[in-house]
Order: C-alpha cells, then sequence, then structure tokens
C-alpha cells in the first residue's frame, strides 16, 4: 500500500528558533517556502518560492533617511570575512523614502556603510538621483554600491532596442516610429531631456529651430569661457571673442570709444531732464546733483558778475584781442577800440609827464608842512614854506593896500551873470541885489530922457542947417543940392529948387553962418 511521506514542517518563529542538521529540509507553514539546514544557520537556508521570486523577497527593501539610508533584508544580510563585508556582486531593490540632497551612503543589517556610486562606480549622486518613492537597483563592486542603469526600454512592437538606440513604435503602424540616439553623449555624462507638463510640437519655425546653415557654421564652436561672444571671420566661420575684444571690433572700446562705468555718472543719470535752458549739474552731497542756473551757480562759486567777477565790458572786449607784451609795456588807447602796448618812456611822452628838473628835485626836500602854506624861493636851489600873509606882502598884493578888500556889495555884484550886451550898466534894485540895465532904462530912472527931460546932441557937418520940429527941438537939416535954395511953405524951411521958387521984388536977406554972429 502506498505510505504518504511528509517532511519537518513548522511556523516561521519555530524553525529561526531551531538549526536544522546539515541536508535536512523542513517546511516554513508561514511563508510556504522550502528551507534546507546546513547545521550552522539558525532557522537554515530558505529557497525561493515563485511568490517570492515575483515579490522579490529576499532582495527587496524599504530605505529610510534622506542621504544617510539604513534598510534590512529577510533573511538579513550575513557577511563575509572579518570584518563583515558585502559578497561581491551583492544586489538589491531599494525604495526611496525621501529624494536626496547630495552624496548617499546605505548601510543593510548594520554589515556596514556604503557609498553609491553612478556612471559605473566614477561619480558620485547628486541631489534628486533619487527620488521619494523611486525604485532603484543597487549591486556591491567590492568597494561602493553602483546604481545600476535602467534596463533598456522594448519597442511597442515587442522589438528590442538595438545598441545606444531607443525606438519608439507606432503599435498599429510599425512603419512609423520614433529613435532616441544616446550614441554621442560621452561616456559618464547625463543628457535630461525634460518634458513639461504639457503638450509639444515639434514642428519646425514654430516651436523650435530649423536647420540652417549659418547654425550648422555655429555649430562647430567649441565650449568657451564665461562672457564670450560669437563673432563671424569671415564667410560660414565664427569665432569666440572676449569682451574686450568685441568692444574694440565694434569700435566701443571702453575709456577710448565709449565712456567706462562711474559712480558719479550712475548719480547723473538719475537727474530729470532740465526744466529750462541753460541749467547746470551741481553737486548737492555724497551721491547727489541738482540743477542750477547760470545765476545760481555764479553764486554758489562765488563768481556772482559785477560783485565777484567782472562783468562784460566792450572795452574790456576790445582789450581782450592784445597780445603778451615786453616787461614794463602799458596799454593806450588809440583810437575808439583800439588799443595798443607802449614802452614807458612812448607811454610818458604821450601822457605829457613832466621829466627830471633839477628844481623839482630841490622842492623834493622840502618836508610836510602845515595846511594853506606856499612853496617860495628862497636862494639857488633852496625853498621854503610862506604863511599866505608873507607870500601876498613878497609879491606886493596886501590885501587893502595893494589890492581890493573883501567888500559884502562887491559880494553881491559877484552874483551877477556876464553882460547880455554892450553899453549895460549895473543898477541896484533892491538890499544887496543888483541887475544890468541898457542905457535908455537908465536914463529913464535917473529922469534923463532924451527929447523929454534934456536935449539931445544935435550932430551937424558942414552946411547943415539947425532948425525947429515941430515939438519945438533943434534938428538937423542937412545941406541941399547945389543950386537948390532955402524957402518956407509958412511952417518948416527947406531946400526947393530954384525953379520952383515964384519971384518976388528984391529983398535984401542977411544969412549968419551957423556957429558965428
Amino acid at each position: 500500500m502506498a505510505v504518504e511521506l511528509k517532511l519537518r514542517r513548522d511556523v516561521e518563529a519555530d524553525i529561526d528558533a531551531m538549526t536544522p542538521a546539515e541536508g535536512e529540509p523542513i517546511y516554513d507553514t508561514t511563508n510556504k517556502r522550502l528551507r534546507v539546514g546546513d547545521g550552522a544557520v539558525a532557522g537554515g537556508l530558505h529557497l525561493s518560492a515563485a511568490a517570492d521570486l515575483q515579490k522579490q523577497t529576499f532582495t527587496y527593501a524599504l530605505v529610510t533617511g534622506t542621504d544617510t539610508l539604513t534598510a534590512s533584508l529577510t533573511p538579513a544580510v550575513a557577511g563575509e570575512g572579518s570584518p563583515l563585508n558585502y559578497p561581491t556582486a551583492f544586489k538589491a531593490l531599494i525604495q526611496i523614502a525621501n529624494n536626496n540632497t547630495g552624496a548617499v551612503t546605505i548601510n543593510f543589517d548594520s554589515v556596514g556603510a556604503k557609498t553609491i556610486k553612478k556612471h559605473g562606480g566614477a561619480d558620485d549622486l547628486v541631489a534628486d538621483d533619487l527620488v521619494a518613492g523611486g525604485f532603484y537597483e543597487i549591486a556591491y563592486d567590492g568597494v561602493n554600491m553602483q546604481l545600476l542603469p535602467l534596463p533598456l526600454p522594448v519597442a511597442a512592437a515587442g522589438l528590442p532596442v538595438a545598441d545606444t538606440t531607443s525606438i519608439v513604435e507606432d503599435p498599429g503602424d510599425p512603419t512609423k516610429e520614433m529613435r532616441v540616439d544616446v550614441g554621442a553623449v560621452a561616456t559618464a555624462t547625463v543628457r535630461v531631456l525634460t518634458m513639461p507638463d504639457q503638450n509639444v510640437d515639434l514642428t519646425p519655425d514654430t516651436t523650435f529651430q530649423a536647420f540652417d546653415a549659418v547654425l550648422q557654421d555655429l555649430a562647430v564652436l567649441p565650449v568657451v569661457a564665461d562672457n564670450e561672444i560669437i563673432v563671424g571671420t569671415g564667410v560660414g566661420t565664427y569665432a569666440h571673442e572676449s569682451g574686450a575684444t568685441a568692444h574694440t571690433s565694434l569700435g566701443l572700446s571702453i575709456g577710448s570709444d565709449v565712456q567706462a562705468f562711474d559712480t558719479h555718472l550712475e548719480d547723473l543719470a538719475t537727474l530729470t531732464p532740465a526744466a529750462g535752458a541753460d541749467e547746470v549739474m551741481v553737486s548737492t552731497g555724497a551721491g547727489a546733483w541738482a540743477r542750477e542756473s547760470g545765476t545760481t551757480l555764479r553764486t554758489s562759486l562765488g563768481l556772482a558778475i559785477g560783485t565777484n567777477v567782472q562783468a562784460f565790458d566792450v572795452v574790456l572786449d576790445d582789450l581782450a584781442v592784445l597780445s603778451p607784451v615786453a616787461d614794463n609795456e602799458f596799454i593806450v588807447g588809440t583810437g575808439a577800440g583800439v588799443y595798443a602796448h607802449e614802452s614807458a618812456a612812448t607811454a610818458r611822452g604821450s601822457m605829457g609827464a613832466q621829466a627830471q628838473d633839477d628844481v623839482l628835485d630841490d622842492l623834493a626836500g622840502l618836508a610836510v608842512v602845515a595846511d594853506n602854506q606856499f612853496i617860495v624861493g628862497s636862494g639857488a636851489g633852496t625853498y621854503a614854506y610862506e604863511s599866505p600873509a608873507t607870500v601876498r606882502t613878497t609879491l606886493s598884493l596886501v590885501v587893502g593896500t595893494n589890492v581890493q578888500a573883501f567888500g559884502a556889495v562887491l559880494d553881491d555884484f559877484n552874483t551877477l551873470d556876464a553882460p547880455a550886451s554892450d553899453g549895460e550898466f549895473i543898477v541896484a534894485t533892491g538890499a544887496g541885489a543888483f541887475a544890468y540895465e541898457s542905457g535908455a532904462t537908465v536914463r529913464a530912472s535917473l529922469g534923463l530922457v532924451i527929447g523929454a527931460d534934456v536935449q539931445a546932441d544935435v550932430v551937424t557937418t558942414r552946411g547943415d542947417i539947425v532948425r525947429g520940429d515941430a515939438s519945438g527941438n533943434a534938428e538937423r537939416l542937412a545941406l541941399g543940392t547945389s543950386g537948390f535954395v532955402l524957402a518956407s511953405n509958412g511952417l518948416d524951411a527947406a531946400w526947393t529948387a530954384l525953379s520952383a521958387v515964384t519971384p518976388v521984388a528984391a529983398t535984401r536977406l542977411t544969412l549968419w553962418k551957423l556957429g558965428q554972429f
């Protein structure tokens, strides 16, 4: 009859507490997993079931920490050697709890912390290489834990990706595919293609630059230093130039062609446009400026026109055209708005200056004297001071003896202006007042009106006759023309032509010569 053979079995906790004999099988009823004892390891050696392979039970761990990670595996890592170390090619799948911020270490089951490296063990991790919730596979290379690259993708149509090229195909139309080739990326270099949270249109000239021959030429330029500029050097050729070289190429050399940066100019740039013409920028304090009119600025500088400095003058303007001259020359006017330089000798002549004289030299020896004294020669080459009285005596001008003394009436006369015409008289018109009067006015004032108060003078010449006029005054009758006779008309006597006289009987007429009896 058939006999049922059953292996030794128990729950996980009890098995972990025993050490099965070498080759002894034992079944873990808790995890549905077979173990085999080696006579040394507590709980025996675990044999993977299908479920363990699917869940990676023995190699998966949820780690804790950020840059210093810790994890535990089931069963725990036993380690090798002394001190304990991870076996080479040890591999684990870890799930991250937090984004890393820099280089990262990990310690499984306190065997020892090891640095996680990328790029085949060449580089430390940098911030955000590990993302919270992400799964990453690492393997021990004998020194560090290496972050293994993600497995190559598989084409949508099920074709494996060849070499360095990833292929995405349209499952409904295998003739449509997109390839991403990373073959040109340098070893140990990461190039990130970041997908924005939006649809991306790769239509040329719409969302990205289409092919261009100039851009193709530019593409051959190597990476350059910071702040360098791309400059064309010929047809289809370009080069990098520093800022200073580019300035020179553009004719914009700082300090020669364009103004270098200056803090004062920066301060000036804050000024608003001028309110009026002819305003000037003036410093009002550290880094502060304002505008001032010409008048205000001149006052600020102590250059007020007419007070501190000479105002414009046409004469000074004429003088400004003179050129520099020799020592001791004088500026002399030679005509309207014209000036010239003259030597001292010429200037003295122009001014009629007194030449050196022995008498003036003698006078120069006199001391300063009292007021109103006169210099008088007292001998050959000698001079002395005399009072006015002594000088008058010396000059025979003694007042009251040689010359008229002061008189109040004479002083009144002094108020008269010059006579208006010849023959005028000075006549008193009141106390201390005098005036000019003509001869006729004076005669009237004196009651000597000619012909009224006194007989007018009758001036005669040879042959004249004096006769009485209608007023009874004497008047001159000039000598008549030859052949005329004196005749009477019953009122006056007059000279009459002989032919006009009516003959009368002979009468004896006696004529007396004027001035004889």
